[in-house]
Protein backbone atom coordinates (compact mmCIF):
# COMPACT_ATOMS: atom_id res chain seq x y z
CA UNK A 1 0.00 0.00 0.00
CA UNK A 2 1.06 3.76 -0.88
CA UNK A 3 0.08 6.75 1.34
CA UNK A 4 1.02 9.81 2.96
CA UNK A 5 2.00 10.41 6.39
CA UNK A 6 -0.58 13.10 8.09
CA UNK A 7 1.02 13.46 11.33
CA UNK A 8 3.87 12.31 13.13
CA UNK A 9 5.10 13.15 16.80
CA UNK A 10 8.65 12.54 16.91
CA UNK A 11 8.83 12.58 21.16
CA UNK A 12 6.61 9.39 21.44
CA UNK A 13 7.22 8.17 18.30
CA UNK A 14 3.47 8.04 16.71
CA UNK A 15 1.50 8.74 13.76
CA UNK A 16 -1.28 8.54 10.97
CA UNK A 17 -0.57 7.67 7.65
CA UNK A 18 -3.28 8.01 5.43
CA UNK A 19 -3.64 5.56 2.61
CA UNK A 20 -4.11 5.33 -1.03
CA UNK A 21 -7.14 3.40 -0.39
CA UNK A 22 -8.94 6.46 1.37
CA UNK A 23 -8.11 4.93 5.46
CA UNK A 24 -6.19 5.94 7.82
CA UNK A 25 -3.76 3.62 9.56
CA UNK A 26 -1.82 4.34 12.84
CA UNK A 27 2.11 3.59 13.38
CA UNK A 28 4.95 3.67 15.46
CA UNK A 29 8.45 3.76 15.24
CA UNK A 30 9.11 0.95 15.68
CA UNK A 31 7.63 0.16 12.51
CA UNK A 32 9.56 2.23 10.31
CA UNK A 33 12.70 0.29 8.44
CA UNK A 34 15.99 1.00 7.30
CA UNK A 35 17.25 4.61 7.41
CA UNK A 36 13.81 6.04 6.24
CA UNK A 37 13.53 9.59 7.60
CA UNK A 38 9.80 10.46 8.24
CA UNK A 39 8.12 13.21 8.65
CA UNK A 40 4.72 15.07 8.31
CA UNK A 41 3.98 14.61 4.23
CA UNK A 42 6.47 11.67 3.34
CA UNK A 43 5.36 9.52 0.70
CA UNK A 44 5.77 6.19 2.13
CA UNK A 45 4.87 2.34 0.97
CA UNK A 46 3.78 0.48 3.50
CA UNK A 47 2.06 -2.66 5.07
CA UNK A 48 -1.39 -3.43 6.62
CA UNK A 49 -2.34 -5.18 10.03
CA UNK A 50 -5.77 -4.20 10.72
CA UNK A 51 -6.23 -0.57 11.28
CA UNK A 52 -2.61 -0.38 11.57
CA UNK A 53 0.60 0.69 9.52
CA UNK A 54 3.46 -1.84 9.80
CA UNK A 55 6.67 -2.02 7.68
CA UNK A 56 7.03 1.28 6.51
CA UNK A 57 9.51 2.51 4.04
CA UNK A 58 9.97 5.70 2.00
CA UNK A 59 8.17 5.49 -0.87
CA UNK A 60 10.88 4.94 -3.63
CA UNK A 61 11.84 8.27 -5.35
CA UNK A 62 9.90 10.05 -2.90
CA UNK A 63 11.73 14.06 -2.60
CA UNK A 64 9.77 15.22 -0.26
Amino acid sequence: MKGSVLDFNEIDGTGVISGDDGNRYSFSIENVKGDAKISRASKVDFSIDGDSAKDIYRAVGAMD
